[in-house]
């Protein structure tokens, strides 16, 4: 699990991958809520225009702060945007730097994922209010939420601002299933949170977008990076947001 600073916000990440290619340079990705960065995309689309946004990477306005395996903080690293999805609340950062992070997540599958019922066991994992990364425990409560035509699923594990796009956890296998999204929030004269009652996005929604974006490889080892980036290439060529990964749907 990952700190993620942008100049407007804080929120919490999840390292998927981190593998070396064919000329053992290091590639880095990095799983988030795209609310925790949407300003940095929504500035640059109205600053450049949205054929610039959709056809390149965003440098150096997210600094990820990452943890060895005893929690101990690393040096801060610098990371790019390489695919956001406003609607799915989904978006995937490559961290700057050419070294191999050890602790990865691992996605849960497709046919796991069907064992998943309500009264789950689950680690949520977050930055809360800006802290580092610090697990909170419940279960999945929920599995049929639906916002904005998107598939969401609620767990009772206490949340708060901050959990935004941390990563959420079996708690019998440890196995990725998803990222915090939102809390709920209750409002009369003010608003007033309400952490017991939070939303994440589904596994299938997340391999969903991997697979539309071709990062089918941060998965699953039958798809190689070299694959996934001359497929994603050639689509590119004819729809420019998979050129990007960015859609502001």
């Amino acid at each position: 699990s990952v700190w993620i600073k942008t100049n407007d916000s804080v929120g919490g990440g999840t390292i998927v991958y981190s593998r070396p290619d064919r000329d053992n340079n290091y590639h880095t990705y990095v799983l988030t809520a795209y609310h925790v960065i949407y300003e940095i995309i929504e500035s640059k689309d109205k600053a450049a225009g949205p054929d610039i946004i959709g056809a390149g990477k965003i440098l150096s306005e997210i600094t990820i702060k990452v943890y060895d395996e005893k929690g101990e903080e690393m040096v801060p690293y610098q990371a790019e945007i390489v695919g956001a999805h406003k609607s799915k609340d989904l978006a995937l950062l490559k961290i700057k730097s050419n070294r191999p992070f050890p602790a990865q997540a691992r996605l849960v599958t497709r046919g796991k994922m069907q064992m998943i019922n309500i009264f789950s066991p689950v680690y949520v994992m977050g930055c809360p209010l800006g802290y580092d990364p610090l697990p909170t425990y419940g279960e999945v409560t929920s599995l049929k939420r639906e916002m904005n035509g998107e598939k969401f699923w609620m767990t009772n594990a206490p949340t708060i601002f901050g959990n935004s796009g941390g990563g959420v956890f079996l708690g019998e296998t440890g196995e990725f299933i998803g990222v915090s999204s939102m809390i709920s929030v209750y409002t009369n004269f003010i608003a007033i949170p309400v952490p017991h009652l939070s939303l994440i996005i589904s596994p299938d929604s997340i391999l969903d977008w991997l697979d539309e974006q071709f990062y089918q490889f941060l998965y699953d080892e039958n798809y190689t990076k070299e694959w996934c980036d001359a497929m994603r290439e050639e689509a590119g060529k004819s729809n420019p947001s998979l050129a990007g990964g960015l859609n502001n749907k």
